[in-house]
């Protein structure tokens, strides 16, 4: 367990200094941080496969993925 904790660790810090990196840059939104981004988005993902698995089999997963990409995006996307 403990090596997989510190594997997910390191994807985390691996993903914090992309998104950071990119908010250096400007191109997204420097308000919010980098791990909470990660969480919102890890959130909307489990949660469309938690609806899919338990509540609504019928659910297409790849329209539904473009969504919540559009969605995430253009929040946490900076303004000109």
């Amino acid at each position: 367990m403990k090596k997989i904790c510190a594997r997910i660790n390191g994807i985390m810090e691996e993903l914090e200094r992309f998104i950071s990196d990119v908010q250096k840059r400007g191109l997204i939104r420097q308000d919010i941080s980098a791990r909470t981004m990660i969480r919102s988005f890890a959130g909307m993902m489990n949660f469309l496969l938690v609806d899919r698995s338990l509540l609504n089999p019928e659910l297409d997963v790849e329209t539904e993925l473009a969504y919540i990409l559009e969605i995430f995006m253009n929040g946490v996307v900076a303004d000109d």
